[in-house]
């Protein structure tokens, strides 16, 4: 559930104090801190260079953008008797990414909300928030994530969307129409059905279907030799046309097996293959959350911030491999972090790797959610 809070509730005013405790002199690393999970640290970037020389003409179509960024380890942390962050080298970092600003607003925009306003948010089920008590626009730059999802296309939010266009009072064409695009979307994504599932009940029916067969050839092998015992002194063209009529049948019963064999497998590819392309409609076309909701704003104007919690996944923290020695820097660490862009060919729209690009975009301040690991 989620309730919105007015700027002067207890709640709110307590949030604010912490923010204040944990990084005096900036409101925006303030709220950044809040969000911190166990373990992690809000550190400091003090380099932030880029490796690769765009002088020359057409680099920058040869070659990515890389990073070098080096943090100060002694960050800023929620726990007041948090462990320092240390490494090994050869270790990863995890890094927790901040989603685009303009990313966020524009999710904030396509709900209709304020991005400073408070809310207090209970999760009932599912994946619990950092905090409870927190802005809009924090919520969508620090917890949610905001890509489309390659893996189901956002199925759970668009299964949300069909059901408030199914419910909805409104019988305007457009929401007709929009309710019809989601419904085909959504079918086309789910028609895979449970993939695993199929492909075990089709090997179990070829298991069973090759088990009878075997057991077939078995008794067609006895009572071919109980035939040519029985002909053994009959002429030997009825010697010969009866083995190779046998002969014939095993064949003819194996190619059958194998074409079912075939043939099984083949609906489970076709399907697996129709999901992708549905996935990749959404991906490839809509590259954030609100560029997908942007194709059904009648719909997703009644679309909830509860919603989107409950339909959304959360951030996640992305490894590195960390590129300093601990022995030379043992309170720093480096890395070497390529920007990751992929343009998608069928519409040209371009995908930004989210925590690639967060961390290109940090300066010589706080910033960077850290927390060594091996």
């Amino acid at each position: 559930s989620v309730d919105m809070l007015s700027d002067d509730d207890e709640m709110v005013i307590a949030a604010l104090a912490e923010e204040a405790r944990l990084v005096p002199h900036d409101a925006s690393a303030g709220a950044t801190a809040r969000f911190l999970p166990n373990g992690y640290k809000l550190c400091r970037v003090t380099m932030n260079d880029e490796l690769v020389d765009y002088s020359t003409e057409g680099s920058e179509k040869l070659f990515r953008s890389t990073r070098y960024l080096e943090f100060d380890l002694e960050g800023i942390s929620k726990e007041a008797s948090a462990p320092d962050l240390v490494y090994e080298t050869g270790d990863h970092a995890r890094m927790l990414p901040v989603n685009d600003a303009d990313v966020a607003l524009a999710m904030c925009k396509r709900l209709g909300l304020n991005p400073q306003q408070w809310v207090q948010v209970t999760v009932e089920d599912g994946p619990a928030l950092s905090t409870p008590t927190m802005r809009v626009g924090d919520l969508f730059a620090l917890e949610m994530d905001l890509a489309t999802q390659q893996e189901d296309g956002n199925l759970p939010l668009l299964k949300r969307l069909v059901e408030l266009a199914r419910f909805s009072d409104d019988e305007s064409e457009e929401s007709k129409a929009e309710l019809a695009r989601l419904e085909m979307t959504t079918e086309r994504i789910m028609d895979a059905g449970d993939l695993a599932k199929l492909k075990a009940e089709k090997a179990k029916e070829e298991e069973e279907r090759k088990d009878k067969l075997s057991g077939g050839l078995d008794q067609v092998d006895e009572a071919v030799k109980g035939i040519a015992e029985a002909v053994k002194h009959s002429s030997w063209r009825a010697a010969a046309r009866r083995p190779s009529s046998s002969s014939v049948m095993s064949i003819d019963a194996e190619n059958s097996a194998k074409d079912n064999i075939v043939d099984a497998p083949s609906e489970a590819l076709v399907r697996e293959e129709g999901k992708k392309k549905a996935i990749a409609t959404i991906t490839e076309h809509y590259v954030t959350v609100p560029d997908l909701l942007e194709q059904f704003p009648v719909t997703a104007s009644k679309l909830s911030l509860a919603d989107c919690i409950e339909t959304l996944p959360r951030l996640k923290p992305r490894h590195y491999s960390i590129a300093s020695s601990s022995e030379m820097y043992p309170r720093k660490l480096q890395l070497s972090v390529g920007k990751l862009t992929i343009t998608h060919k069928s519409t040209g729209n371009s995908r930004k790797g989210v925590c690639s690009h967060f961390l290109a975009r940090t300066t010589t301040d706080v910033g960077g959610l850290a927390e060594t690991t091996d």
